[in-house]
């Protein structure tokens, strides 16, 4: 008895159907693997903003800088607080491009996050960062987050505050606040909003 084999009207039918199945699954797959990098990202800022609070207690309350000096060498807040956190890779978002260098202590861009200068934190040589006691509200105060640049403007620039933000993780911004809690934000909700971004 002879086999008979596939016609080429089923085999195109086969292939169509994977080609469907994999153009619905690829996106979600894609979105799972953001969301693996978002709890990563959103771990690294829980331990930053612990490290920041750790600074805090050892400064007489006082936050932790942007960073020494506005000349060179700048030191900028992660290498302040590398004696906390003693974890290069913690600087660095799963989904930012660039990661931040270790030997260069004037480098902007540092792994993807940005700290709330110029109000919560500000030069060491213009003050510094600023006081604990002086954050009304320290669960709703922006302190580091997912950001393009290493600071998070704080100012209304533009009518918008932390215009730096970004939400890289599935439309959302991964956000650390000076309780030390850290959480996943849309832009809308926290840039527009004045109750995230305490003034000096």
């Amino acid at each position: 008895m002879q086999r008979r084999g596939f016609t080429l009207i089923e085999l195109l039918v086969v292939i169509a159907i994977i080609a469907i199945l994999a153009a619905i699954l690829f996106p979600v797959f894609a979105r799972a693997r953001e969301k693996a990098r978002q709890t990563s990202c959103l771990s690294n800022l829980k331990q930053i903003a612990l490290g920041g609070l750790m600074y805090a207690q050892d400064y007489d309350e006082t936050l932790v800088p942007f960073a020494e000096s506005g000349n060179y060498p700048r030191r900028l807040f992660p290498w302040i607080m590398e004696p906390y956190l003693n974890n290069w890779q913690i600087w660095d978002c799963p989904s930012h491009t660039s990661g931040i260098n270790p030997d260069d202590v004037n480098q902007y861009n540092t792994g993807g996050y940005g700290i709330a200068y110029p109000d919560l934190a500000h030069y060491l040589t213009s003050g510094g960062g600023m006081k604990l006691a002086m954050v009304t509200q320290p669960s709703m105060a922006v302190w580091f987050a997912d950001n393009s640049d290493t600071w998070i403007d704080t100012n209304l620039t533009g009518g918008i505050y932390g215009s730096h933000l970004r939400a890289r993780h599935n439309e959302v911004c991964n956000i650390a606040f000076v309780d030390g809690h850290a959480k996943a934000m849309k832009l809308g909700d926290v840039q527009g909003n004045a109750v995230y971004w305490p003034q000096r």
